[in-house]
C-alpha cells in the first residue's frame, strides 16, 4: 500500500511540475520530464519540443535576446547547463566585462552527457552526443561524439541498418 501511495505521489509531483512549466516556458512540447532541481533561467525563452528529458540540476539559461531550442526526444543529463549567455572575452579590453547572449539549438535526438557544458551561440547537430563533463564552444555536427575541453569530435555514428 506505502508503495502504491508513493508512485501516486511521486506521479502527481511531475504533474504538477510539468503544468507549472508548460505555464512559464516559452512552449513545452508533449510527454516532457523535468526532474526536480532543474533551475531555468528567462523560462519565456525557453523552448522545449515533445519527449525532452531534462535530469536533476540541470541550468538551462536563456539569457533576453537570445532562445534556448530544444527540439524532440532530448535528453539533458544530470547537471548538464546550457548557457545562452557569459561575458564577451573577445573584446581587447577585458577590464569592460561586456556580456554576450546568443541563441542555442539542441537539434532532435541530441544527448547532452552530465555535467556536460553548452556555450553560446551553439547548435547541436541531430543524433549528436556531448560527453560527460564536455565543454562545447563550436557547432556539433550531426551524428557526431564530441568530448573534452573543449569539445572535439571522437567519433561519427552510424546512421542506422539503411546507412
Amino acid at each position: 500500500m506505502l508503495v502504491i501511495l508513493r508512485r501516486l505521489w511521486l506521479g502527481l509531483r511531475r504533474r504538477l511540475r510539468n503544468f507549472y512549466y508548460a505555464q512559464i516556458l516559452g512552449s513545452i512540447g508533449r510527454n516532457c520530464q523535468i526532474c526536480e532541481a532543474v533551475v531555468i533561467a528567462d523560462p519565456q525563452n525557453v523552448f522545449l519540443g515533445a519527449h525532452v528529458s531534462v535530469n536533476d540540476q540541470a541550468i538551462l539559461q536563456s539569457c533576453e535576446g537570445a532562445d534556448l531550442v530544444v527540439e524532440d526526444y532530448v535528453t539533458i543529463s544530470y547537471g548538464a547547463k546550457i548557457l545562452t549567455g557569459g561575458l564577451d572575452r573577445s573584446s581587447a579590453i577585458q577590464r569592460s566585462k561586456q556580456h554576450v547572449s546568443r541563441s542555442i539549438i539542441l537539434r532532435q535526438s541530441c544527448w547532452i552527457g552530465a555535467g556536460a557544458i553548452v556555450l553560446p551561440g551553439v547548435s547541436v547537430g541531430e543524433g549528436a552526443t556531448v560527453a560527460a563533463g564536455s565543454v562545447v564552444t563550436k557547432d556539433v555536427a550531426p551524428g557526431t561524439v564530441v568530448a573534452g575541453i573543449p569539445a572535439r569530435a571522437v567519433k561519427q555514428l552510424s546512421r542506422g541498418v539503411n546507412g
